[in-house]
């Protein structure tokens, strides 16, 4: 996809991350946009929104990463793998499912482009609660001053 190909600001979806298991590539709290597709048209390595039900349409949705595309010439359909960066892989989910490519995430008042690498084994290592200690903390000291509870 090129430049001239990217939507629009209206085009634009919005998504704000809670979870941890796409850190620190997308860390809880992140805001972060990008645009409707369909999961063949996705490259492998990008960050999706998904349908966490497989595409079923049951409710629920995941940010992770599509891994793997699987095509076969006995199958009509193909599938896609996601996976979190810190945890192992999905659920299968059809090729032709509606996805929103994630492109961007919201930075200190500035969209930042997503990368398409992974973190290091040591970085997904870390567990849970202390990714979301430490994104707490630096989210209550990056506040200016004049915004701060004090206790």
């Amino acid at each position: 996809m090129g430049d001239s190909d990217l939507p629009g600001p209206e085009e634009y979806v919005y998504v704000l991350c809670d979870g941890t298991s796409m850190w620190p590539a997308i860390r809880p709290g992140d805001m972060l946009r990008g645009h409707r597709a369909t999961l063949g048209r996705v490259p492998t390595g990008s960050i999706v929104l998904v349908d966490a039900n497989g595409g079923e349409g049951k409710g629920g949705s995941r940010i992770h990463r599509l891994t793997r595309k699987i095509r076969s010439a006995s199958r009509a359909r193909g599938l896609a793998i996601t996976a979190g960066d810190r945890t192992g892989p999905d659920e299968p989910v059809p090729l032709e499912s509606e996805c929103v490519k994630l492109v961007d995430v919201l930075r200190r008042g500035r969209w930042k482009r997503l990368t398409s690498r992974k973190p290091s084994a040591i970085l997904r290592s870390i567990p849970d609660w202390t990714i979301r200690l430490a994104t707490g903390l630096l989210r209550v000291l990056r506040k200016p001053p004049g915004t701060r509870r004090n206790g």
